[in-house]
């Protein structure tokens, strides 16, 4: 399932600097649109597609045990998900955001290329897929491809730039990710608050960033306050959050008042260790392996925007917070880019029925088939005019591709409703198989006699948390999720 992934782009991107040359860091770098735009995109990707991008990265950069969930999916067979393309979806989720990612003049994302395909019978199916392997409602393999038309809307003026950022406009981003208008007060500001007093420590600098260099932003920013200077200035970096960052965060206020969803809806079994009081694994069925899995298609922002503090590690909770804070008139392009970044949704046909997140999924819009002279039968969205009116065109609907055949209007999730797996502590998800765990008891040293049996039932409030703490640490997730946050209510009542 792996692809290669090959730069070809030689784009780059101009940043002024002003470094604190007396401690080696950067204050803010000064640049147009397109930096900010490559920014502010970070928070439309897929979890799934940051820990695809970043995993490589050296150093290595983890994201929590989200890494984990990858690679249980990539070593699933795929006989225990719903579909073959179920598989794909979930190591390449889609970004709901991509027909204006696929815009930005840095592209970190390698997997935007959109396909379409339909079965043989296309006249009379009338359905698309963007997967080879999908089986269409008549029977048959959706493998002949079709290509999308190009624009032929109008080219758009230099003073109709940008993406998610109106452009022409010059912005300052602080070392941590702050998106600020430039201004001499807010350089004043910058400077007092690193404790700057002497300025000829300050020396300007100019850099030119690729997409490598981008993407290296993109892992610093998840783990780093200072991702600007780790990638300008090459400092040491960390590789990932450590348990005592975890252990600050909480959910807010207002999330934590959110009443659970007590009506049973999913059922975990835990098996922990009484005199460790942890989890040394839990045995679950497709529902809960759903939620573990779609944690891989959330979009970024949308864990920004569930947990609005300052107290985790990272840079992206100050990205979210800026776009907020800039003058929407003046700085922002549109009302539904601004909202793709603060109230991001699921790509079409990646939300299903009963997901707990409750995160709502983009409409997927149908397709129009037409004739071009020259290209033969090509494809079109409403939003774009092509050559001949919606009319004259046939309407082609995207599949489900979690369904199977005749069930096309499946709202299922991703696995296959007979099996049960074993989940680790770190969410290491496997089939689930007694020599497996009990391979896990024995790791951990824990005495048989020492082993209890919990069963825990998860809603919304346990969902969003589980999903925060998957983000920011790399073992014991499910304990901090289900133990640690029973001690703490039993401090609270008492």
């Amino acid at each position: 399932m792996r692809r290669r992934r090959e730069y070809i782009s030689m784009a780059e991107i101009s940043l002024k600097a002003l470094v604190d040359k007396t401690n080696n860091r950067v204050i803010f770098v000064e640049s147009n649109e397109e930096f900010v735009d490559v920014l502010f995109s970070f928070l439309a990707m897929p979890v799934g597609t940051i820990v695809r991008l970043t995993r490589n990265q050296q150093p290595a950069v983890r994201v929590g045990c989200m890494n984990n969930l990858y690679q249980s999916v990539e070593n699933l067979e795929t006989i225990h998900l719903r579909t073959e393309e179920c598989k794909t979806m979930l190591l390449y989720p889609r970004n709901g955001a991509d027909k204006y990612c696929k815009k930005l003049k840095l592209k970190i994302d390698d997997s935007n290329r959109q396909e379409y395909f339909y079965c043989e019978n296309r006249d009379r199916c009338k359905l698309l897929s963007y997967y080879r392997t999908a089986i269409c409602k008549c029977g048959g393999v959706m493998e002949y491809s079709a290509s999308l038309g190009e624009n032929t809307s109008k080219a758009l003026d230099d003073r109709d730039r940008g993406v998610f950022v109106k452009g022409p406009n010059r912005l300052m981003v602080s070392d941590e990710l702050r998106v600020i208008p430039p201004s001499t007060k807010a350089s004043i500001t910058l400077f007092s608050k690193l404790g700057i007093i002497d300025t000829s420590s300050i020396e300007e600098k100019t850099f030119n960033m690729d997409v490598n260099e981008a993407l290296n932003l993109l892992s610093r920013s998840l783990i780093s306050k200072q991702p600007l200077t780790e990638v300008l200035l090459g400092q040491n970096p960390v590789s990932e959050l450590s348990k005592e960052d975890f252990e600050q965060v909480s959910f807010t206020k207002h999330r934590l008042e959110t009443a659970s969803n007590q009506d049973g809806t999913i059922y975990v079994k835990l098996m922990i260790s009484k005199s460790k009081n942890r989890v040394c694994c839990a045995e679950a069925g497709e529902d809960f392996v759903d939620l573990l899995f779609s944690f891989l298609t959330v979009p970024l922002g949308f864990i920004a925007k569930e947990k609005q503090d300052d107290t985790s590690k990272g840079s992206i909770n100050h990205l979210y917070d800026s776009i907020q804070g800039l003058d929407a008139g003046q700085y922002l392009k549109t009302k539904e880019t601004t909202e793709m970044l603060v109230s991001p949704k699921l790509a079409p046909g990646f939300g299903y029925e009963g997901q707990p997140l409750d995160i709502k999924e983009y409409i997927q819009q149908p397709y129009y088939r037409y004739w071009d002279g020259y290209f033969g039968h090509r494809l079109r969205t409403s939003d774009n005019p092509g050559a001949s009116s919606i009319n004259d065109c046939e309407v082609f609907t995207v599949k489900d591709p979690k369904s199977h055949l005749k069930d096309s209007a499946s709202s299922r999730g991703f696995v296959n409703g007979q099996a049960m797996f074993t989940i680790t502590d770190d969410l290491l998800i496997t089939p689930l198989s007694a020599i497996a765990a009990l391979s896990v008891v024995r790791k951990l040293n824990v005495p048989f006699g020492d082993i209890e049996e919990r069963l825990v039932c998860v809603g919304k409030e346990e969902a969003l948390r589980l999903l925060w703490i998957a983000y920011c640490t790399s073992e014991s997730a499910l304990t901090n999720a289900f133990l640690l946050e029973e001690q703490a209510k039993e401090v609270e009542i008492s």
